[in-house]
Formats: structure tokens, sequence, C-alpha cells
């Protein structure tokens, strides 16, 4: 007997429900009996930065990023609520233009206690395909990380980088044609100044 209520101990004690309690509800009961349960409002930070492998400063954008250049993204989930939360999903596609090199493989679920965070990274890197040579433009890919509980969207964050090849915008050589064109138009114009000015002058002498 005292075998069987040893075991029975053990297995309470063992319970994951027991150290983890998930308050999503909370539910009264009236003087009648009568139970009603009342589902509370989860709150769920997401916040999300980027930096360049090897950079110190994380930050919700970086630019000119190089073709094979590495960068990390981190994501940090923050339960705001005064109970614990069970099963969080976070969920992060990389757009196309990126290709994941190692960390959070898409979607991770997991459960946060009372005021405590939960942080993710994921290493990526550009594909090759996105760098165009002898032209000049410049992309900027935001990156989106969504928290998931019970199913319903309820935060997000997000980070940019930015790549390119802006260049420097020249303006085309004049040559022979080009001088003798605005020679010309020089000359027009101010033959058109001139002719004013004659008129001008001539009304003004007709009136004296």
């Amino acid at each position: 007997m005292s075998f069987i209520i040893l075991i029975s101990l053990f297995v309470f004690l063992a319970s994951p429900s027991l150290f983890f309690v998930d308050a999503k509800e909370t539910c009264t009961t009236s003087p009648y009996g009568v139970k009603t349960c009342k589902k509370e409002d989860v709150d769920l930070d997401v916040q999300k930065r980027v930096s360049r492998v090897g950079e110190v400063d994380r930050n919700q954008k970086i630019t000119k990023v190089g073709k094979g250049e590495e960068f990390v993204f981190y994501i940090k989930v923050t339960n705001e609520n005064d109970f614990d939360l069970e099963k969080v999903k976070i969920v992060d596609d990389l757009p196309s233009e990126m290709i994941r090199v190692s960390g959070l493989d898409s979607s991770e679920t997991f459960n946060l206690k009372s005021g405590k965070s939960k942080t993710f990274e994921i290493k990526a890197k550009l594909r090759e395909s996105e760098f165009l040579s002898n032209v000049n433009y410049e992309k900027c890919v935001v990156n989106k990380a969504v928290a998931f509980y019970d199913g319903k969207e309820k935060e997000d964050g997000t980070a940019t980088v930015c790549y390119g090849n802006p260049g420097v915008l020249t303006m085309p050589k004049t040559g022979p044609s080009e001088y003798w064109l605005f020679y010309g138009l020089g000359l027009i114009s101010l033959g058109v100044i001139v002719k004013g000015l004659v008129r001008l002058f001539s009304q003004r002498f007709r009136k004296i």
C-alpha cells in the first residue's frame, strides 16, 4: 500500500502542470454553484534586430550588405502576462532573397513563464542571384517574425537588410554636335530677348 502511495506521489510531483500553470482562463463559481470561465488576453512582445556577423550593435536595419556576407537576425519573445504560457509558437520564414545558414529552422514551439523572455538567432546571407553587375540599383528586404498563441497571431517584429550597387550616376559627355546645339539655342534665346527690348523702347519713344 505504501509503495502505491509513493508511486502516485512521484507521478504527481513529476507532472509538468504542477510547475507550469497556463492560466489563460480564469474561472469563478457563483454562490449558486454556477461556474464561469473567462479567457484572459495574452500579451506577447516580439523584438527583432539584425547585425553583421562579428558586429556588436544590433539594429532594425543594415545597409550595403555585400555578396556572400553573413548577418544574424535576433528574435526576442517576452511573456508580458502575470501568468505562464504553454505552446507559444514563433514563425520566421526568410524572404526568398535570403538563404538560411544556421539557427532557428522556420518555427519553434515553447513554454514561456510570466515575465520571462526567449531569444532565437538566425544566421543568413543573400542569394548570389540578387547581385547584379553593371546596373545601378538598391534593394531593401524586410524579414518578419510572428508569435502565435492558441492558434492566433499575437505580435510580430521586423528587421531590414539593404543591398545593391548604387554606383555614381554621371551625365553623358557632350561632343561637337551637342556643343553646336547648345550654341544655337543660346543665340535664339538672345535674339528673342533683344527683339523684346527693341519693341519696348520703340513703344516708349512713340509715347514721347
